[in-house]
């Protein structure tokens, strides 16, 4: 649909014209319309429904926190890209750390930390599991957040 689009290809191409063509929808063989006028702006669609019925998607399906999802299975598929493909949010399921306190002590700023947060507990079919490991069909993985650090809580002698 592009205008004189075979010139500058084979102009780019460093080929005759004669050795450039744009092919239409009429190229694709055992194609019958019903009800639509054939014209170039089908190309792609047809295209997608061919690959797709010659190379069909498959899924995987499995469960995050008890919520059922479909990954599409193209590689091999990992904990992690559950939880992510869930919509979970890794870093807001590891616990925070406790708050600090900022204090003076001989005349300089000392800060006391709070207790470090405890990280994310995975489970895969009710064991513990790590991101990286593989998933398959039907299985289930819980991620429950980790536990929040506690304040500082020191004694002046402490300090």
């Amino acid at each position: 649909m592009t205008p004189e689009i075979v010139q500058h290809f084979s102009e780019a191409l460093g080929l005759p014209e004669n050795r450039v063509a744009v092919k239409g929808i009429d190229a694709i063989k055992n194609l019958f319309y019903h009800q639509t006028k054939p014209g170039p702006e089908l190309v792609t669609p047809v295209g997608i429904a061919i690959a797709a019925k010659e190379h069909p998607v498959e899924y995987i399906p499995v469960k995050v926190n008890e919520k059922s999802l479909r990954l599409f299975d193209v590689k091999t598929l990992s904990i992690g890209d559950a939880i992510l493909t869930s919509g979970l949010s890794i870093p807001k399921l590891h616990g925070k750390p406790g708050a600090a306190t900022v204090v003076t002590l001989n005349n300089q700023l000392v800060t006391v930390p709070g207790t470090r947060g405890e990280p994310l507990v995975l489970l895969k079919n009710g064991k513990a599991a790590d991101f990286n490991d593989s998933i398959s069909s039907n299985d289930e993985i819980m991620a429950e957040k980790g536990t929040d650090g506690a304040p500082v809580n020191a004694t002046f002698k402490e300090m």
